[in-house]
């Protein structure tokens, strides 16, 4: 029983551990664990401290009531917390994570939660008066009844949001994405709009529906071509319909699978959050990325065109660096030679994928389906495949090091290596 309390006690302190690139002040932070109430009385006796909690994992957390009023909690973890009635105005909260969050009531007055994820929390009454949500996913959020007055919604995503009776007025929704949202009784007094908008029907915002709702239609300036040409179509009625553009893309790649990558380069949505959905990102990022866009586009689309490409192209260089792929069904798919180093592949099926020569290099594996997989000559060191399914694998010439994290959670040694073939090699 002893023993069993001792590990408890570890486990809890663990799940309170800062996301890995962030700190922050472990005095500050043992005052939180001591209760909302010890927090707040620390607060008021320090009110010219600048509090840190960036990258905090405080999941699941009740911290109703609590004062993180004008704080740093980039990135921090707060999935499934209870935050009714919580002080948030002016922090930063930018990457953090409220995925089932309860924020009723909540005071956001104020603050950036850029590139935040929302999806399905509470936010029914809360104050986002000038909230920053560029980017954020609010999708099959509760807003109803917020305060979103002069709010920043830029290329945020609002899929199937409650934001019945919620004020919008003034709001900047510049590619905002809402289709399926409930906007009866909404305020969208003077918000903004613009042809890259899609509203709750699907459609792209226009003019008639902008004076509908009260709204203002306006032409923003684009940063990526495909932004400028689109406002330019919508302007001349001349954008094609969903269907014609799905089916021209898939006459495209069944007559030649090797020119996808160039279709795909012309086929980029014109709103910011549908080029997330698709592509991962938005376009006017493709230039900061490792891996090539339409490359992960192909693979992930369609494996068995994805395997023509790499047989009819042999030599094309592969470059998936970094790529999110987690939960994809990649089963079977030719990834020789690869790069894949530092990608996310957790979750992933990769059962009888050829992986021959690939760079894995810091990948995340996590829970991945390998088996059967073809790992012989891949750099593996530093890749984390713990708890993936390594049954029959082909490990003959893998490199491995003292980072590599295998499937039982424990670390690749010289010992292993030589039982499994594989090459263990000390540092780089």
């Amino acid at each position: 029983m002893k023993h069993f309390c001792i590990v408890w006690v570890f486990l809890c302190c663990m799940s309170l551990l800062p996301v890995s690139g962030f700190s922050y002040d472990s005095e500050h932070y043992s005052v939180l664990q001591q209760g909302v109430k010890s927090w707040n009385a620390m607060r008021v006796r320090e009110p010219e401290t600048r509090f840190d909690l960036s990258g905090a994992n405080m999941k699941g957390k009740n911290l109703k009531g609590i004062d993180f009023s004008h704080m740093n909690l980039t990135g921090a973890l707060l999935d499934g917390s209870d935050l009714s009635e919580a002080d948030l105005r002016g922090a930063v909260l930018d990457n953090a994570v409220f995925k089932n969050t309860l924020l009723y009531e909540a005071l956001l007055r104020d603050a950036s939660l850029r590139d935040a994820d929302l999806e399905e929390a509470g936010l029914d009454g809360a104050d986002m008066r000038g909230v920053v949500l560029d980017g954020a996913v609010l999708r099959q959020a509760d807003l109803a009844g917020s305060l979103l007055r002069d709010a920043s919604l830029r290329g945020t995503d609002l899929r199937a949001a409650n934001l019945r009776m919620a004020d919008l007025g003034g709001a900047n929704l510049d590619g905002a994405y809402l289709w399926r949202a409930v906007l009866d009784g909404a305020n969208l007094e003077g918000a903004v709009v613009t042809p890259v908008t899609i509203v709750e029907t699907g459609s792209f915002a226009d003019q008639a529906w902008a004076e509908k709702k009260g709204a203002s239609l306006t032409i923003a300036e684009h940063d990526n071509s495909a932004g400028a040409i689109a406002v330019e179509k919508e302007a001349a009625g001349q954008q094609k319909s969903a269907e014609k553009m799905l089916a021209e893309k898939e006459e495209t790649l069944k007559s030649d699978p090797d020119t996808a990558t160039v279709y795909l380069e012309k086929s980029w949505p014109i709103n910011p959050v549908q080029q997330k959905i698709r592509f991962g990102v938005t376009r006017d990022k493709v230039e900061t990325l490792m891996y090539d866009v339409h490359q992960r586009e192909l693979l992930v689309d369609n494996v068995s065109r994805w395997n023509k490409m790499r047989k009819e192209s042999p030599e094309k260089p592969i470059r998936l660096a970094e790529a999110t792929l987690s939960r994809k069904m990649l089963d079977g798919a030719d990834l020789r030679n690869a790069d894949l180093s530092g990608a996310l592949l957790k979750r992933t099926d990769l059962v009888e994928a050829d992986m021959r020569g690939a760079n894995l290099r810091g990948a995340n594996l996590r829970e991945a389906d390998l088996t059967n997989a073809d790992l012989r000559g891949a750099d593996l060191r530093g890749a984390y495949l713990w708890r993936a399914n390594l049954s029959w694998t082909m490990w003959e010439g893998a490199i491995v090091d003292a980072q590599t994290v295998l499937g039982t959670g424990k670390k690749a040694t010289p010992e292993w290596a030589r039982k499994s073939g594989a090459l263990y090699r000390l540092g780089d």
